[in-house]
């Protein structure tokens, strides 16, 4: 009877302690765990031409388990509210071992720069060498060329870094979406994008571009909301092209007249012969034809609006 109490009391004791060593090993355990995760993430991936040696020739099956392995880790670093470096080590692995995996490179900006932490600004470079990438290898994607387009033209400008041009960052973006658009199924619904990206490149000084891709489209869709809309936007765009040139035509007259005659008026001046270089229209079957040669203002195209 009192062996079997000793033995009682030695497992409640036993017990105790162990209860004991939890609680007071738990705080410490949990600080080691908290701390080893808020770690920087090491990359231990080989080079991209190891990768594909290490495959034994299985690259695509590889890139597969190496593109949802990273879609996992991606994951969790968004959960914990960390940035996961290298991230773009992997991508490039994914892609150096099948260059054609089309959703890496529809994918790359997301994953580089959504998170819910301040992604490195350098992502969106990365992001963008890759989507140009994936364009060259898919140019009739039109999927793949309106993500890229809508990233470069309107997402990424707003947190690029000083030394990158947001002009050219632009009007890129524009024309990837053109592109989207010229070669966007005859099938499927053009999408709006296509007329209202115009006012971007319109507003990265390109009005000429911006014109020649929209009657292009016009050519193309036969969307009858699209064809409205671009005519709408066409026709206010060559109203402004027309008066921009009259503006200009008006500048080199008065600068011209403020060099050759300051003291006429504007309507004296222009009733003179231009000044012409006689040695160059001399012998020319049609010398009017020639600008320098017309024998009136109204003969010279860069002084007609």
């Amino acid at each position: 009877m009192k062996s079997r109490v000793r033995d009682l009391v030695t497992v409640i004791t036993l017990c105790v302690m162990a209860v004991g060593g939890l609680f007071w090993a738990q705080p410490k355990g949990l600080g080691l765990v908290e701390k080893l995760g808020n770690e920087e993430h090491v990359y231990a991936m080989p080079n991209p031409e190891h990768l594909k040696v290490f495959s034994l020739g299985y690259r695509a099956a590889m890139a597969d388990l190496l593109f949802g392995r990273t879609l996992v880790d991606a994951g969790t670093h968004f959960v914990e509210r960390r940035v996961f470096l290298h991230l773009d080590a992997y991508l490039d692995a994914v892609v150096a071992l099948e260059p054609r995996f089309r959703d890496v490179y529809y994918y790359a900006d997301t994953l580089l720069n959504l998170s819910t932490v301040e992604m490195p600004r350098e992502n969106l470079r990365k992001a963008r060498n890759l989507q140009e990438r994936g364009l060259k290898l898919f140019p009739d994607d039109p999927q793949l060329w309106m993500s890229a387009g809508m990233f470069v033209a309107y997402v990424a400008p707003q947190r690029l870094a000083d030394n990158e041009d947001k002009g050219e960052w632009k009007a890129a973006g524009v024309a990837m979406i053109q592109h989207a658009c010229d070669v966007w199924p005859k099938a499927e619904i053009t999408p709006r994008v296509c007329v209202s990206s115009f006012g971007l490149l319109e507003k990265t000084g390109k009005t000429e571009a911006a014109i020649a891709s929209m009657e292009r489209l016009l050519a193309m869709t036969d969307d009858p909301q699209i064809r409205s809309g671009v005519l709408e936007y066409l026709a206010r765009l060559t109203g402004e092209r027309a008066a921009l040139r009259r503006e200009k035509a008006a500048q080199r007259m008065e600068e011209r007249q403020l060099a050759d005659l300051p003291g006429l008026s504007r309507t004296q001046y222009q009733l003179l012969v231009p000044r012409t270089d006689v040695r160059a229209c001399v012998g020319r079957s049609l010398p009017w034809a020639l600008d320098e040669c017309a024998s009136s203002y109204a003969g010279r195209t860069e002084d007609v609006p």
